[in-house]
């Protein structure tokens, strides 16, 4: 089963932000998509699988320890002194 039909930043975004994905996940997700997509050639060049599976561990750790992020405030409810950090 994959989790994400699609990679685009807004379904990573929510993925996240409902905690159904991991960066462990992910890399989990990617690493199957590039295996079924090898005849495609369409990366430059790819980290070895042990190092990218060890970051993730790392992030994950950390992600996991973390309080659920927030989803990002309108600009309705955004002060105007940090809205280049909310999103409409």
């Amino acid at each position: 089963m994959d989790a994400l039909p699609t990679l685009d930043l807004s379904a990573l975004r929510d993925a996240y932000l409902q905690r159904r994905l991991t960066p462990s996940a992910l890399i989990d997700v990617l690493l199957q998509r590039i295996a079924t997509t090898s005849d495609r050639n369409i990366w430059i060049s790819l980290m070895p699988e042990a190092q990218l599976r060890q970051r993730a561990s790392r992030t994950t750790s950390t992600w996991s320890a973390s309080p659920p992020p927030r989803a990002a405030a309108s600009s309705a409810t955004c002060p105007n002194d940090r809205r280049q950090w909310c999103r409409s």
